[in-house]
């Protein structure tokens, strides 16, 4: 786009769409292909000057994000593409560890963490991406597939199970967690904690799961059901003493689990 007048996109965009209080500005679909990145964050720079709302921005590209992006001050969110549209990737859980690994290049360069963002994560219907992705600290965007002229209703149980996981996380201070694998003792978990506190797991495959609980303290275990989504309720309520705990799924497939304090004022369960 030679000699494209780009301040006036960006301020009709602005007035169109800026008062919308959740919205963020993700520049350019798969940037890299049109532009190199100083010409890309020149660009975005532009947008930051014109947004009297300073929305988050973020940057695209396919699949080869960039360290330069930590130090850009123009970028406040990653773009993360993975994986081949309508595969079935056998990697859905790593986009757990792609999380962290993103959080860490942020931290060990003394520089302040981008959100953590899969704008186009695949496999696009298995929740356990999703689910790996939000214990890794990271957000997921649902990806659609064509033919985009199908009715939404055709991605109602993506819809459905991307609400139940944010009811799941919304019912803790998720803003204040980070990951926290070394609570994970033994077999097969994630999990997002705000340390001495709050304890976020998802087990991919259910079955046991071996923890270390800050010792001292009593907490309350709920488990999630992920296949109800929205509709799925917290259940198998327990309550259990800090320090190593074995926990179990209540039944077969991928569960999520809640560990909280008991409240100081709660009355003590009947033995």
């Amino acid at each position: 786009w030679h000699g494209y007048d780009y301040a006036r996109y960006y301020r009709e965009i602005i007035a169109r769409f800026g008062y919308l209080a959740a919205l963020i500005f993700n520049f350019n679909e798969e940037y890299n292909e049109n532009y190199k990145l100083p010409q890309a964050l020149e660009y975005l720079q532009q947008l930051a000057d014109l947004d009297p709302f300073h929305h988050p921005r973020g940057i695209h590209n396919v699949n080869t994000p960039s360290d330069d992006y930590i130090a850009a001050p123009q970028i406040d969110f990653t773009s993360i593409q993975t994986g081949s549209p309508g595969g079935r990737d056998p990697g859905a859980l790593l986009h757990n560890q792609r999380a962290i690994d993103w959080i860490e290049r942020c931290q060990s360069r003394d520089c302040r963490v981008l959100m953590v963002g899969f704008d186009e994560g695949r496999p696009e219907e298995d929740r356990r991406a999703w689910w790996s992705a939000y214990l890794g600290g990271g957000v997921w965007e649902a990806h659609v597939l064509p033919p985009y002229d199908r009715p939404m209703s055709a991605w109602e149980r993506v819809w459905t199970e991307l609400g139940g996981t944010q009811t799941f996380m919304g019912s803790l201070p998720f803003w204040e967690m980070t990951p926290a694998s070394e609570v994970v003792l033994g077999g097969k978990a994630f999990c997002l904690a705000k340390h001495g506190e709050s304890h976020a797991l998802y087990l991919p495959e259910g079955g046991e799961v071996e923890v270390q609980l800050p010792a001292g303290r009593d907490f309350v275990v709920t488990w999630w059901n992920p296949a109800p989504g929205r509709a799925g309720k917290f259940s198998h309520e327990s309550r259990v003493r800090g320090g190593p705990q074995r926990l179990v799924a209540p039944a077969d497939g991928d569960w999520a689990t809640r560990i909280v304090p008991v409240p100081p004022h709660a009355r003590p369960r009947p033995q």
